[in-house]
């Protein structure tokens, strides 16, 4: 494990260097010159300079672009003008500006709003700087940063200034165009605007897929999309969207660049700005609009401490080497403006982007309050501070043996400890000013939850009381996701093989019951598609390097010493067990059909109205979860889902759901059996 403790005055011995002292180095006019110095970019060796309106027109002109508009005018009967005429208005909806003045005045904007909101810090690591200052000069660079916050979208820029890297072009939602000033500073800064959704509209799809290869082939900026496509509200990595990575991708299978170097970007957040906005959106309160307005209404975040901040730049990642194995000269037999993807190099592709995601996780820094929020997430009473101290240093320990990085405040760790649970007062309870005799516990929970006890309602099917203590939940949870791609794989060893003392080190039943786990999961978790094998393996390999498992010839057998290390992790995945069997449970009572999103929300009432349980219970409200139970069933087999009239419209087969609800039940039980496949009773039975 990489321990990053940041002690004044010599970050650079963790392999990070703090962004904020640089620019306070500069002296007390530091931000002044940090955003009107000399921005001396690196550029790619075969740009051709050439202004915005310059990649318009090339836009306009291209094959594809005027192959797409001869088809609509061909099949509509309409003037081609007119078409050319909506292809220029969609491109100035989407295309960025260049105002370097505004640029550097925005720069110096948001260097005193990192300063004021993290206070200890905005880390990047030194040692990929240089690599990356190498690829832009040969090759194309496309940035792909995890999605947490809205202050991803232009911290990477503010690095970029810092750094004399080009500013990136950011792939963004529609969403901030319509931000009265904030759209135009966006669009200033290197923006461009898309749809959230293309459906089967040929013109945007040509037009947005050209302009994003002219800007690559000719090197204009880096680029920057976050091929999660949307920012996670439960603290977890999303399973990638293959378009964006797709459109890179064609250009060179087309071979009209040698290579592009992507560079998966980690940023981690010690404390997300929009945790409780997330929360609450999980719970089914409708998520605001953005609008500038809303946007000055923040002012009081600045009196709070957001912690650190850790902006992690991978190793640059050659798409030349990923596509090693795939035949480009195929292209070669039709106009470069078509371009179909074979099954190969959709594979390809596929397996890129989960490797772009789980690169994202390997580089994240976690802070120490996600071991704290993990711990009490597991402790439903609460927790002695003094045994909450000591499981964090258990837990630290195990870490070390997955080269987890983790950021510690430098100092005894009780005293860290005790600072946190201040920070996070709001979410977190100590009873005592004393903290060696105190107990910590998360608000809320020192009671049972019952059924729902009252019935006004704000916005959401929950009851406000219920809603509120759920919210502290989830935020805590958020927090606790952020290191589940490390245990999620031993977790489900672990509940696969039970309470099982002994096994077959091949057990063909653990194997299948792990198999079943990660194939509902598939949507919760981040599993390639076609690596299952190695996903046992790798959860097999922790067990057996943290000694919860000692190996006698062909025959496992669980340590008494592993047993702490066995209840922890179930803790872990317990509540997604949970939340999918009830799901099922629901699918039992209610098997007629409903609209996916109107299904959603009546499982949340159901549950809210049988609550019975700790904190952690509170977790399977999460609409987000629930969603993610759906779709696995619908994944196993054990639901059947068509569209209708737009809409998706789910099926339940009753007897597939009562299978599924009855593994789910005896792998939460410890004695897992996973004897038959819920496609194989569903093709069975007509129910």
């Amino acid at each position: 494990m990489e321990l990053l403790k940041t002690k004044k005055g010599n970050d650079m011995d963790t392999g990070y260097s703090n962004l904020l002292k640089e620019v306070q180095q500069l002296g007390c006019f530091g931000s002044v010159k940090f955003s009107a110095g000399i921005y001396d970019t690196i550029k790619y060796k075969n740009k051709v300079d050439r202004s915005p309106d310059k990649i318009w027109k090339s836009v306009l002109d291209s094959d594809r672009v005027q192959w797409i508009a001869n088809g609509i005018a061909r099949d509509h009967n309409s003037d081609k003008q007119d078409i050319m005429m909506e292809a220029s208005r969609i491109l100035n909806e989407m295309a960025y500006k260049e105002h370097l003045n505004l640029v550097r005045a925005f720069g110096g904007v948001m260097y005193h709003t990192m300063n004021a909101l993290y206070k200890d810090g905005v880390f990047y690591n030194t040692d990929s700087v240089n690599s990356i200052r190498s690829a832009v000069k040969q090759h194309p660079v496309i940035l792909m940063p995890s999605h947490r916050c809205y202050m991803d979208f232009l911290v990477l820029s503010v690095l970029s200034v810092h750094l004399d890297l080009p500013l990136p072009a950011i792939a963004s939602g529609m969403d901030f165009m319509s931000m009265k000033g904030v759209g135009f500073l966006l669009r200033s800064s290197g923006a461009f605007f898309m749809r959230r959704s293309f459906g089967s509209d040929k013109l945007y799809w040509a037009l947005f897929t050209e302009y994003v290869h002219s800007i690559i082939i000719n090197g204009d900026r880096t680029m920057e999309f976050f091929i999660e496509g949307t920012r996670s509200r439960s603290g977890k990595s999303l399973n990638p969207k293959l378009g964006l990575l797709s459109v890179v991708a064609e250009p060179y299978l087309k071979a009209q660049i040698y290579d592009v170097m992507i560079v998966p970007v980690s940023i981690s957040y010690d404390r997300i700005l929009e945790e409780s906005l997330y929360a609450y959106e999980l719970l089914g309160v409708p998520k605001p609009k953005e609008s500038t307005s809303g946007l000055l209404k923040i002012g009081g975040i600045f009196s709070n401490n957001y912690g650190s901040l850790h902006i992690h730049f991978a190793k640059p990642i050659s798409l030349r080497q990923e596509c090693a194995s795939m035949d480009r000269a195929i292209h070669s037999c039709y106009p470069r403006y078509m371009l179909r993807l074979t099954p190969q190099e959709q594979k390809g592709l596929t397996n890129l982007a989960y490797k772009i995601v789980r690169t994202q996780q390997a580089n994240m820094v976690l802070g120490l309050w996600s071991l704290v929020a993990t711990l009490l997430l597991q402790a439903p009473t609460g927790i002695e501070f003094r045994r909450l101290t000591t499981e964090i240093q258990w837990l630290l320990d195990l870490l070390r043996k997955c080269n987890v990085k983790v950021r510690i405040r430098s100092g005894n760790l009780a005293d860290v400890l005790k600072s946190i649970l201040f920070q996070y007062d709001h979410l977190v309870h100590l009873d005592s000013k004393d903290s060696a005799y105190g107990r910590v516990s998360i608000k809320g929970s020192a009671r049972l939850y019952v059924k729902e006890r009252t019935t006004k309602k704000l916005n959401t099917s929950l009851s406000d009381v219920l809603r509120d203590e759920a919210a502290i939940v989830l935020m805590l949870a958020s927090y606790k996701n952020q290191m589940l791609h490390v245990l999620v794989r031993p977790a489900l060893f672990v509940v696969s093989v039970g309470d099982r003392l002994s096994i077959e080190a091949d057990s063909l039943d653990v194997r299948t019951a792990f198999q079943f786990l990660r194939r509902i999961f598939q949507r919760e978790f981040i599993f390639s598609p076609n690596f299952s094998e190695s996903d046992f393996e790798e959860g097999y390999d922790f067990l057996l390097d943290a000694g919860a498992f000692r190996i006698d010839g062909s025959v496992l057998h669980a340590s008494a010493r592993g047993q702490k290390l066995a209840v922890f992790l179930k803790g872990i995945v317990c509540p997604f067990l949970q939340c999918y069997l009830t799901v099922c449970k629901y699918l039992k009572h209610h098997y007629h059909a409903c609209e996916i999103k109107q299904l959603i929300s009546n499982v949340q009432i159901w549950i809210s109205e049988r609550i019975v349980g700790g904190p952690s219970v509170l977790e399977t409200l999460s609409k987000d979860m629930i969603s993610n139970a759906l779709h696995g069933a619908i994944d196993v087999g054990a639901l059947n889902m068509r569209k209708e009239d737009g809409s998706q419209i789910v099926y339940p087969r009753r007897k597939a759901v009562g299978l599924l609800a009855d593994q789910l039940s005896s792998v939460l039980d410890g004695k897992p059996q996973i004897m038959e496949s819920c496609h194989t009773v569903a093709a069975s039975s007509k129910l």
